[in-house]
């Protein structure tokens, strides 16, 4: 059975086309048609592609099994649910090694050093707000600390203070550019903390750093 090694579940790209063969009586080049549908997640195509699939299967004798047409036709429509499922993230068997080890490692650090883990992946998403959002929701979940950014602590990306805190980063404040970001890092680098409000409008000229001064 294509399914031994999975448990039943759709896993691979090669138990779809699997599937479909089966079912459908096809060519392995013919069932590696609906394979490229799904991995360029084109709904149009996905649905040319299903809706052959479910006419193909409905005029082939897959199984004697089968009691008649109704009964058909809900084994198929499961059938062609479970694909358009997997259609969403699948994956073929060779990389399952690779993204089975990454699973594992990240599982392990987010286990057993969290605040390490939270800081890595908060900066891997600086470009995506929303997912920064999700992942500081969960980070507080698991009781991992998230102190506000501040001009005398935060550095350009999100920090570890220590194993149960990470620091807000200045470059992941809304509408703070880089080059405001780099002028306010570098300043306090050379010449000390900021003493006041006024010492950072004294210090850090209007044209680098416009929004805040």
């Amino acid at each position: 059975n294509y399914l031994e090694e999975t448990y039943g579940i759709l896993v691979y790209q090669e138990q779809v086309m699997a599937r479909v063969r089966q079912m459908t009586g096809c060519s392995l080049g013919r069932a590696d048609i609906l394979r490229k549908a799904m991995g360029k997640k084109d709904p149009v195509l996905m649905k040319e592609q299903m809706d052959w699939f479910k006419s193909a299967a409905m005029e082939y004798d897959f199984s004697p099994d089968i009691k008649n047409d109704t009964h058909k036709q809900q084994i198929i429509d499961r059938a062609s649910y479970e694909i358009e499922t997997f259609s969403r993230y699948g994956f073929n068997k060779a990389h399952s090694v690779e993204y089975a080890m990454i699973c594992y490692r990240n599982a392990y650090f987010k286990t057993h050093y969290p605040a390490a883990f939270y800081t890595a992946i908060l900066n891997s998403e600086t470009g995506d707000p929303k997912r920064q959002a999700i992942l500081i929701r969960d980070m507080l979940k698991h009781n991992i600390q998230l102190l506000p950014p501040t001009i005398n602590q935060s550095n350009a990306e999100f920090t570890m203070t220590d194993t149960s805190t990470v620091r807000f980063g200045i470059g992941a404040i809304k509408n703070i550019g880089q080059r405001a970001m780099e002028t306010i890092i570098n300043e306090r680098e050379v010449n000390g903390e900021y003493k006041s409000v006024e010492d950072f409008r004294i210090r850090i000229p209007a044209t680098m750093c416009n929004v805040i001064a």
